[in-house]
């Protein structure tokens, strides 16, 4: 981030307070300046730092239900992705991105006119980050950002007082959006090998679908139980069926070890499926926590 920098424990201090509803005031020196009227759906908000005034953050809050966040996006069609020439993005996404710039505050303001009114100048910093969904809505944000910046024009790069930092974001856009991404010095990814959200929708590379299902080594509830993995391949085989195929983005790694399999009164194919869903939980939200010190 051109001038004052940000860490991306700071930057996750701000995902961690927004993913738990904002319901009190921002970690220091932030202060909240714009925030979602409700709860729910494209939850965002864009804080400004006290002590230095055009410096501004623009939050956006995950998913609560992890499963749907895998097994229910939209990703078997794609749709052209405005802000950069030549990609396109998951249907799903691009839903979600809608849905933030037009989520209201307490006076009817959306978020993108309070954007493109008050924080969106060449003269600002602005940070845009979120973990899980809301950091593949971060990923597609920015660019707008840059878009409006640039006088409403497709971008080749961000400018350099825009910066995005994600956290255990799935793929939600082809090759060539991927590669605008991973050629921007001010866009960072950073993400867990042990979790399966940023292994959704890439089918080849260290952070895939495919290796998704290797997930959770002993003690943890290894391999995918087949329930499970059979919903994974069906939409897979949607995808393969459209044409199209998805690429992660370049990240910062740490590895968190898996737990021991949980107790359960359920019985064979239910207690797998719910033994996996608490491992992913434990590994989406607990482990950045921990990384990042929240």
């Amino acid at each position: 981030m051109s001038g004052p920098s940000i860490s991306a424990n700071e930057a996750y201090s701000l995902c961690f307070w927004v993913d738990n509803g904002a319901t009190i005031g921002p970690p220091s020196p932030w202060q909240s300046v714009w925030q979602s009227s409700t709860p729910g759906a494209g939850f965002a908000a864009v804080v400004q730092n006290s002590n230095q005034p055009t410096s501004y953050a623009v939050v956006i809050q995950g998913t609560k239900n992890l499963m749907d966040a895998i097994f229910d996006m939209q990703v078997e069609k794609q749709v052209p992705y405005p802000y950069v020439s030549g990609c396109n993005i998951a249907v799903g996404a691009n839903h979600d991105l809608n849905q933030v710039l037009n989520n209201l505050d307490s006076s009817g303001v959306t978020l993108s006119n309070f954007l493109q009114n008050t924080v969106i100048k060449s003269s600002n910093q602005i940070l845009v980050t979120g973990h899980s969904l809301g950091g593949a809505t971060t990923a597609l944000l920015t660019p707008w950002i840059a878009y409006v910046l640039n006088n409403q024009q497709p971008v080749t790069a961000l400018p350099s007082n825009v910066t995005a930092i994600t956290f255990a974001a799935p793929a939600i856009g082809d090759t060539n959006f991927a590669n605008f991404l991973n050629g921007q010095t001010n866009y960072s990814a950073n993400c867990n090998v042990n979790d399966a959200v940023p292994h959704a929708w890439c089918l080849t590379g260290q952070f895939s679908v495919p290796n998704m299902y290797l997930l959770f080594p002993k003690p943890g509830p290894h391999p995918m139980p087949h329930n499970l993995k059979k919903k994974m391949e069906k939409k897979v085989h949607k995808m393969q069926k459209e044409g199209i195929s998805y690429q992660q983005t370049n990240a910062t790694t740490f590895t968190f070890a898996s737990t021991k399999e949980l107790d359960s009164k359920q019985h064979g194919e239910k207690k797998a499926d719910s033994e996996w869903e608490a491992e992913l939980g434990y590994q989406h939200n607990v482990a950045y926590d921990t990384q990042f010190g929240s």
